[in-house]
């Protein structure tokens, strides 16, 4: 058996056929990291504001209304607690940011 595949690697377009044993090889290298991607301690304001789906301003003004952790790093910009904004979420509407 073959599988015929098309990648693009710096834009060109590229036509690949794979054999059984590169299909094989594949396969083991995608399936063999299944841990979840790991997740950052803290996201800056306009991380959490993509994650929930808001607004940057909309996202602080929900952070400091359920005062939820958040740090002020320099230059007067705030980062917030990844866990504590999925809790808040969580709670909030009964759903999760992924």
């Amino acid at each position: 058996m073959t599988v015929a595949v098309t990648v693009e690697l710096n834009g060109v377009r590229v036509p690949l056929v794979l054999d059984d044993t590169a299909v094989a090889l594949l396969v083991e290298a995608v399936t063999a990291n299944t841990e979840p991607a790991h997740e950052p301690e803290w996201l800056t304001l306009r991380d959490a504001a993509h994650r929930i789906g808001r607004t940057e301003d909309a996202t602080y003004k929900l952070v400091t209304r359920l005062g939820l952790k958040h740090q002020e790093v320099p230059g007067g910009r705030i980062q917030i607690r990844t866990s504590e904004l999925d809790a808040a979420l969580a709670t909030r509407t009964g759903r999760t940011t992924r």
